[in-house]
């Protein structure tokens, strides 16, 4: 996918709104009363939900981080 600064900074900023209402629209027991249905483990939607969340903060992170390096080596 081939992005520009301002589209990458809209789709990134559309999914974190979109990450926080999930977590905003769950009860607490919803999120971490049970394990996550078809999820094959014990863990809880509230767990999956911290853990992607952050894992896909880091990816874009470093993505750009990558992205300055090389422009920067131009």
């Amino acid at each position: 996918m081939d992005l520009g600064w301002s589209e990458a900074c809209a789709m990134l900023n559309d999914r974190h709104l979109r990450l926080m209402a999930f977590i905003g629209d769950r009860s607490n027991d919803a999120l971490y009363g049970a394990p996550m249905k078809g999820a094959n483990n014990a863990w809880t939607t509230g767990r999956w939900a911290e853990a992607s969340g952050a894992s896909h903060y880091r990816s874009a992170a470093k993505a750009v981080r990558a992205q300055l390096k090389a422009m920067k080596a131009k």
